[in-house]
């Protein structure tokens, strides 16, 4: 994925302005039509350069009934405006072609970091009321993958917690600032890591009970959102909407046995039918297929990606004391064995633009089999790091030396003797398949036809 760039003049003097705009005015007084965005595509080549335009009903309707009260169109259009919050020009044509107004933009957007939450507001005057827009990015990011992976030894996700909580802080300001002592009403949306942020603001905002939004004025649907809460804050409320497919992992992690929630409802999107559902929203999307023998421990592709997502949280075997150092089965063995790793690693490689990853397969693919197979065996987090660092020495890609040479030691040990199922399971079709079950075109296609009655 690449990081965030700037597209237009106009946008980057939006940010250096303090990214509001009180000035700007919409269209025109619209209350109901069609609005369009657009989805990157991820499983389709032939689409990665223009990605799907992709049209939306709007109605300020929706806002009118309590928010407890689902809406199929709300559903969609918050899908939309989970993809819209993806950029500053995006997010801003989004929300102005349906009559919103005061736009704010985080500055985060110009110079995301770790500790980025890249959020959108907008404003729209309805009826007696004020509605208040909010999303933030969940696709094409790649530095904020380490507060992703800042779970913490225990209470909510810390990551999530820090950045809802400084949405919640700039919320605060804006609404305060712009329409004290008026109704106000919120509407929530994100996908992915936007969408367990949403989930997380959510909470936040209707314990702190500071903005006089309760669960009938505050609309959130989330989408593949991940796990948050502990079990304390993961509150059953009736207005918080989250769509799960049970199938992608994002939406298991961090997982339950850790001590970590969803609040609000979880509604199922996964499908037998997922392969012509997304056929039909692009016949060029053939998705990898499942398999399995009769001696398989799974025999479908639900019991499958539980099977591989508990053998890799097995403790290891008493007699085995070797593999502790390797052990993910606790949330604290998490945090002192692996987070730290993964916070440095991950948003490397996420950071890296598309043609370079591309250059980086090729350059994997290009080594001789000694020197993959060398990957396996003792020394193996050694040549991982000489592979890695001349690769990005040749790409001119800047890295910690002390830093990658300690991740690589620890995630050759991490795969190769705490869990060789990796191996294997990276290698399988059926795996690949639950990786495609986070993409934004399997994820729309499952979300278009999930219904609540």
């Amino acid at each position: 994925m690449k990081l965030y760039k700037l597209t237009s003049l106009i946008a980057v003097a939006l940010l250096i302005s303090g990214c509001t705009n009180k000035n700007q005015e919409p269209v025109d007084d619209k209350t109901k039509g069609q609005v369009t965005t657009n989805m990157k595509a991820y499983l389709n080549d032939t689409k990665k350069e223009t990605g799907y335009d992709i049209t939306f009903n709007y109605n300020d309707d929706y806002f009118k009934q309590s928010a407890k009260t689902y809406n199929d169109d709300l559903k969609m259009l918050s899908f939309g405006a989970a993809l819209a919050a993806t950029t500053v020009e995006q997010a801003a044509s989004f929300y102005l072609n349906m009559g919103y107004d005061n736009a704010v933009a985080s500055p985060d957007y110009a110079a995301p970091d770790g500790e980025s939450v890249e959020y959108y507001f907008a404003h729209k005057h309805i009826d007696d009321f004020e509605l208040v827009a909010v999303a933030s990015v969940g696709f094409k990011y790649g530095a904020e993958w380490d507060n992703n992976l800042l779970l913490g030894s225990n209470g909510d996700h810390v990551g999530f917690d820090q950045a809802s909580e400084k949405m919640y802080t700039a919320l605060k300001t804006y609404i305060q600032d712009n329409y004290a002592n008026k109704t106000v009403k919120v509407w929530a949306a994100g996908y992915s890591r936007a969408g367990g942020l949403a989930n997380v603001l959510s909470y936040k905002i209707l314990s702190k009970n500071e903005l006089g939004i309760t669960q009938d004025t505050l609309y959130t649907y989330t989408f593949e959102a991940p796990r948050g809460l502990t079990e304390e804050h993961a509150i059953a409320y009736e207005n918080v909407f989250n769509f799960v497919n049970k199938c992608d992992l994002v939406t298991k992690v961090a997982p339950e046995a850790w001590g970590l929630y969803r609040c609000g409802v979880d509604v199922e999107i996964y499908s037998a039918s997922v392969d012509q559902l997304v056929y039909d929203f692009d016949n060029q999307i053939i998705l990898p297929q499942f398999s399995c023998d009769e001696s398989d421990p799974y025999q479908t592709f639900p019991e499958f990606v539980d099977w591989a997502l508990g053998k890799l949280m097995e403790p290891a075997a008493e007699d085995s004391p070797e593999l502790i150092p390797y052990e993910i089965d606790t949330r604290a063995h998490y945090v002192q064995n692996e987070q730290e790793t993964l916070r440095y690693v991950v948003p490397l490689f996420m950071s890296m633009s598309d043609e370079q990853l591309d250059a980086l397969i090729t350059h994997v693919k290009s080594l001789p089999m000694l020197d993959l197979f060398a990957l396996l065996g003792d020394g193996g987090g050694e040549k991982l790091y000489e592979i890695l660092s001349t690769f990005f020495n040749g790409q001119a890609i800047t890295y910690d030396a002390t830093k990658l040479h300690d991740a690589c030691i620890n995630l050759q040990a991490f795969v190769v003797k705490g869990h060789p199922i990796l191996v294997a399971f990276l290698t399988n079709d059926s795996a690949k398949r639950s990786l495609y079950m986070h993409m934004p075109e399997v994820a729309y296609a499952l979300t278009k036809e999930a219904h609540i009655y």
